[in-house]
């Protein structure tokens, strides 16, 4: 799953005119400032959205079924693996 840090995004919209499928948008936080928000059942986690973020508020959760621990990678790890 793909997720945003909210306290890390600066709103710039990079992830939403890079998402190739259109599974970002920006949206209001609650407190009048706009936060990008990823679409689970949309999002085909091909991480343009990390390459593309200047803030690196974007990373990948990995849910490890075997002993449930959650580990977020981030871009540059992923991008070392190929």
């Amino acid at each position: 799953m793909v997720i945003v840090d909210q306290s890390s995004c600066v709103s710039c919209g990079m992830c939403v005119v890079s998402c190739p499928i259109g599974a970002v948008d920006l949206v209001d936080n609650g407190t009048d400032t706009f936060v990008a928000k990823i679409d689970s059942a949309v999002c085909g986690i091909c991480g343009v959205c990390i390459d593309r973020c200047p803030a690196k508020a974007i990373s990948i959760q990995i849910n490890k079924k075997n002993n449930e621990t959650n580990v977020e990678t981030e871009m540059t790890q992923m991008t070392e693996a190929g």
